[in-house]
């Protein structure tokens, strides 16, 4: 069937309207982080939060929705992360003495159901030894993973966004925004990553949705002189 340039226009923007409604009317949910960039052995508080209001918590998960948060160190050994219970957010401490690229990620489960209904991570770079992007994902579950490393990228440039599943990268829908700024609505496919511009320094937020499970990814662009930004997490 032949479709002109009008009525293509017309679905993508239909498209773009139904995602927008889709994230306007869903809860996300998010780990976020005092400081993104520690020296080795500095203890760090981390978020997950729970709201519309990004980087702002509204309300704390509870434990019988919370599969687990797990925290993937430098070395690729994964451990149990233990958060506590508090008025608008769920709270851990982090501490790596180990230098490099550690992923926290939460899984969240209705009771009775076989599947994840949600999951979500946040890189964190410990040191100066180095960051890669082979680090950044576990192959296993709904993962957005940044193409760029991202200790790297400062305001103006562009990063690629897959979105993968189980070891896989799949087509998507994307939601990304900074804290305190606008939204940005994108697309990633098999072959070709969504294209975030980084429009300002700090961290941003982007989330996404496959087969009825939802994902996000948290992280942190430095701001021109390279330090990490000041923390923007509930209290």
């Amino acid at each position: 069937m032949h479709t002109n340039g009008r009525e293509w226009g017309m679905v993508k923007l239909a498209s773009a309207m139904a995602l927008l409604c889709a994230v306007a009317g869903a809860h996300e949910h998010w780990l976020n982080a005092e400081c993104f960039y520690p020296e080795a052995g500095q203890t760090v508080t981390v978020h997950l939060c729970s709201g519309h209001y990004f980087p702002k918590s509204s309300f704390a998960l509870q434990d019988k929705v919370l599969a687990g948060v797990d925290w993937q160190r430098s070395d690729g050994v994964t451990v149990p992360f233990h958060t506590v219970v508090g008025a608008a957010q769920r709270s851990g401490t982090f501490g790596a003495t180990d230098e490099g690229v550690h992923i926290l990620s939460f899984t969240l489960k209705r009771p009775r159901a076989q599947a994840p209904s949600y999951e979500g991570k946040v890189i964190l770079i410990v040191g100066d030894s180095g960051d890669s992007t082979n680090r950044y994902t576990s192959g296993v579950g709904l993962e957005l993973v940044p193409e760029q490393p991202v200790s790297a990228l400062r305001k103006g440039d562009k990063v690629g966004i897959a979105l993968w599943m189980d070891g896989r990268r799949v087509k998507g829908s994307i939601s990304a925004s900074a804290a305190g700024g606008k939204t940005s609505l994108l697309t990633t496919g098999i072959d070709q990553a969504a294209t975030l511009t980084l429009r300002k320094a700090g961290r941003y937020l982007v989330t996404s949705t496959h087969e009825g499970r939802g994902a996000s990814l948290v992280f942190e662009v430095k701001g021109s002189e390279g330090g990490s930004q000041k923390s923007e997490v509930s209290k």
